[in-house]
This record gives C-alpha cells, sequence and structure tokens, in this order.
C-alpha cells in the first residue's frame, strides 16, 4: 500500500516539476516588439472538445490574447483567404494591413489546373488520353524539380493540348507576381494584367480563378509592402499535433502551452567541439 501511494503522490507532483524546469529554462515572453502576426485554422476531429467553429462563424478570441500596446504596434497580418478570419482582424486591428498568403493562392490555382486538366482528359481521344493520363504531378510541380525524363514527358503534353499550355504558362507568370512585387500599386497592376490574360483563354476555371484574385485584390498586393506568410505558423501546427500526439492526453493547459513555446525556441549549439576554418 505504501508504494502505490509514493506512485500516487509522484504522479501528483511530476507535472508540477516538469513544468517548473520547463518554465526556468525559456526566455520570458517579449510581445512588445510584435511587429507582423499569422493566424491559421487547426482542424480537430469531430467529437473534440474545441470543435472546429462552422464556415461562418467569427473565430472565438482570435486577437484577446494581445496586449493593448501589442495590439496597436501590429503592422500586417498573414492568413488564408477565409472571410472571418479577414473579419476579426478588421474589427479587432483596424490599422493593421491584410496580407492573403501567398502560397495559399498558390494552391487555389493548382485546383484550376486540375479542373482543366480533367475536362481535357474527358474531352481527348485514346491516343490523347494516354498522354494525359498521370498528367497531374507535371502540371502542378515547379519545372526546376522535374527530372529529365519527366520534363521530356511535360514538354510533350504541352506541345499536344494548347489550353494545358496556356494554364502552365499562366501558373509561371502568377509565381513572379511575389517574386518582382515592387510596390502594391505595381503588384495590382500586374495583378490586373495577369487576371486580363486568364480570362483571354475563355475557360470557366480560369475565370472563376480571376475572379476570386480581383475579389482579394488588395489582400494580396499588399505583400508589397509586408513580405509575409503564414508557411512558419503552419509548421508550428505540424509540430502542435506532434506534441498532441506523443501526449495523448492533455490534463494540463499550461503545461502544454509552455511546450509550444519549447517547440519553437531555437537549440543552442552544444559547444562539445571547436569550430574549424
Amino acid at each position: 500500500m505504501r508504494e502505490f501511494y509514493l506512485l500516487e503522490i509522484i504522479a501528483d507532483i511530476a507535472p508540477g516539476i516538469r513544468a517548473g524546469q520547463l518554465r526556468g529554462s525559456l526566455e520570458p515572453q517579449r510581445q512588445h516588439c510584435q511587429r507582423h502576426l499569422s493566424v491559421d485554422a487547426v482542424d480537430r476531429p469531430v467529437g473534440d472538445r474545441a470543435h472546429a467553429q462552422a464556415a461562418l462563424e467569427r473565430p472565438p478570441g482570435l486577437l484577446d490574447a494581445l496586449e493593448l500596446l501589442v495590439a496597436q504596434g501590429i503592422q500586417a497580418v498573414a492568413m488564408d483567404m477565409w472571410q472571418p478570419f479577414a473579419q476579426a482582424v478588421a474589427e479587432g486591428l483596424p490599422a493593421a494591413a491584410i496580407v492573403f498568403d501567398r502560397f495559399h493562392v498558390v494552391q487555389q490555382y493548382s485546383k484550376a489546373i486540375d479542373s482543366v486538366r480533367r475536362s481535357e482528359f474527358k474531352r481527348a481521344n485514346k491516343a490523347d488520353r494516354g498522354l494525359l493520363a498521370g498528367s497531374r504531378y507535371l502540371l502542378l510541380k515547379n519545372a526546376e524539380r522535374l527530372n529529365d525524363k519527366q520534363t521530356t514527358r511535360l514538354e510533350e503534353l504541352l506541345a499536344a493540348n494548347a489550353n494545358l499550355t496556356a494554364v502552365y504558362s499562366l501558373k509561371e507568370q502568377l509565381q513572379q507576381l511575389w517574386v518582382q512585387s515592387g510596390s502594391v500599386t505595381t503588384m495590382s497592376q500586374r495583378l490586373e494584367a495577369w487576371c486580363a490574360l486568364a480570362e483571354t483563354t475563355g475557360l470557366t476555371p480560369m475565370k472563376r480563378f480571376a475572379a476570386m484574385l480581383h475579389r482579394h485584390r488588395d489582400g494580396i498586393c499588399n505583400y508589397a509592402d509586408h513580405p509575409i506568410t503564414t508557411a512558419r505558423l503552419e509548421s508550428g501546427n505540424v509540430a502542435i499535433g506532434l506534441i498532441r500526439k506523443r501526449a495523448r492526453v492533455l490534463l494540463d493547459t499550461a503545461y502544454f502551452k509552455l511546450k509550444i513555446r519549447q517547440c519553437a525556441t531555437p537549440e543552442l549549439p552544444l559547444g562539445l567541439y571547436a569550430l574549424t576554418g
């Protein structure tokens, strides 16, 4: 009985000891110098107590954790093109610029490319279907990441299909919007020119995508003044998911937050070996 009682005491005090050690190893949080934020949604399984909000609801408490002084210093917020995020930022941080994540925009265009590819496959003859089969990866992946065999097959595919040639060329031009962004005005003009080209293809997925760019133009082109994305936040979400998976059951929210801070803290070099030139 004494052994079981001792184990119960250890189980009770161990989390507090670990939390104290972890808290002492982390630097104090400093929000006052924060100028940019990123927001993103986290998918949770059905049945989770914090089940995801319906698509049209405002994310609760999205900006409540920010101190007033910090909130006033935020210059821009990166996010995907989900309207509740934009609405929450517009209400909570009216002076901050909304920057729609470039990778999310390109991801939406990838869906448009795939829609055109499927349409071309349906109306193609038997010989052309053989060329189109399995071509999704070739069209969506950046050219510099294809090997020689894949490059040759892509060239054959584009030579045989004018519509896919058009959407593939537009993909490369779309990516250049962020590479050579310039000013907000210049980026906006280049985006409008791209949309005009997309509309001239006559392809329905291209027209729909161009219309989406028109609706989100300001947030997309704010990248010229604030070149930020949600990439680091999304990689952090992956790390948080791993922490939850390893923990299996999260009983201590405060300790969970400490573990999140720990995974976001760069590791210092051990200094066991002398650096040599």
